[in-house]
């Protein structure tokens, strides 16, 4: 169904170039008007901005359907494993294998990306991915840690992190040392600070 949607839309893409080239070479036409009258040159005149008004909204369709083209083939830009996620428009994967956060980090950023960084719009979205996945490892790292300034947590992209995607009395920075987050199987996969050596499944993100 895809496949045949890009095709209608290429159709009318070139179609569309089609009409716009027929519409200069009319204009090319008229362009040198053989009577010099000023009765003609008017019609000349008016001509010409008719064709040219024409031209343009041919142009603009154009760009609309090329915007339409990029929209419907967007998830095909991301790299092999990746799934495009179209509310944010990122691409993203998610790892089966257990790693630590900054191990996890790591693969992300080899693949062109970092670890996710989520919206209040899109949690639920990806906690039910990571309910869904998890395997070996109890729960899933996301891009969000307190290193850099204990008790303050944000996403990778410089985001605050809002309560709701917490479980319930997390962040509790249990024994003084987690300072990583993941979506915990024991939690709902609901977000839950973690000590950063601890091994995880991992979700990346390219945007």
């Amino acid at each position: 169904m895809i496949f045949a949607s890009i095709l209608l839309i290429l159709f009318q893409q070139s179609f569309c170039q089609r009409v716009v080239i027929q519409d200069v070479a009319a204009i090319q036409n008229i362009m040198c008007p053989t009577n010099k009258s000023e009765a003609a040159i008017k019609d000349f005149q008016q001509a010409t901005n008719t064709k040219l008004d024409a031209l343009e909204k041919k142009i603009s369709n154009v760009f609309d359907i090329l915007a339409s083209v990029r929209l419907v083939v967007g998830y095909s830009a991301c790299r092999t494993g990746y799934e495009y996620y179209q509310q944010d428009k990122f691409c993203y994967k998610f790892h089966s294998d257990c790693k630590t956060w900054s191990e996890a980090r790591s693969v992300c950023q080899e693949e062109g990306g970092d670890l996710i960084s989520l919206k209040q719009g899109s949690f639920e979205y990806f906690r039910s991915v990571v309910k869904q996945q998890t395997g070996a490892c109890n729960g899933a790292w996301v891009g969000a840690t307190d290193v850099s300034s204990p008790g303050d947590w944000n996403w990778l992209n410089g985001d605050v992190i809002a309560n709701i995607f917490w479980s319930t009395d997390q962040p509790d920075n249990w024994q003084g040392v987690e300072h990583c987050a993941d979506m915990m199987r024991l939690y709902d996969f609901y977000m839950n600070d973690e000590k950063c050596n601890s091994t995880a499944h991992f979700l990346c993100q390219i945007v």
